[in-house]
């Protein structure tokens, strides 16, 4: 049984590939906007990353302003970077996705206000490991 599961929806934001290959993405990473429970106008911000195939169905799909439910675990990260010639050392806690289901989206991709779902009886599924392309919105 794996305890480290988590399910979360919100606000795509700051969309980005990084590829190994010119053909493939190999990781997305985006911002997730998710609102408090006391629904102020407040959003609570947290990174994602999709790997392998998934990452690259995402990549051609997902597109700041989408509204996704996101299902994965919670990582801790840390890698080193180069920041005006020093090396810097970050930690971030990230969530890495195995399912990505695209349930709606936005006219902007500051708020969730507007939230438009998808006109299809079923979300497009994105799942870890699977090849499963995104509806477009």
């Amino acid at each position: 049984m794996n305890l480290n599961n988590i399910q979360i929806e919100g606000l795509v934001k700051n969309l980005n590939c990084w590829t190994e290959d010119k053909e493939k993405c190999s990781v997305v990473r985006f911002r997730l906007g998710n609102r408090r429970r006391d629904r102020t106008e407040n959003l609570d911000w947290f990174t994602i990353k999709i790997f392998g195939k998934s990452a690259d169905s995402a990549a051609d799909h997902l597109k700041d302003g989408n509204i996704v439910r996101i299902t994965g675990q919670l990582w801790q990260d840390s890698y080193k970077h180069n920041q005006d010639g020093v090396e810097v050392n970050r930690e971030e806690v990230i969530i890495k996705s195995n399912k990505c289901e695209v349930i709606g989206t936005t006219g902007s991709n500051d708020s969730d206000e507007g939230f438009v779902p998808l006109n299809s009886s079923e979300p497009a599924v994105v799942s870890a490991g699977e090849d499963i392309p995104f509806g477009d919105s």
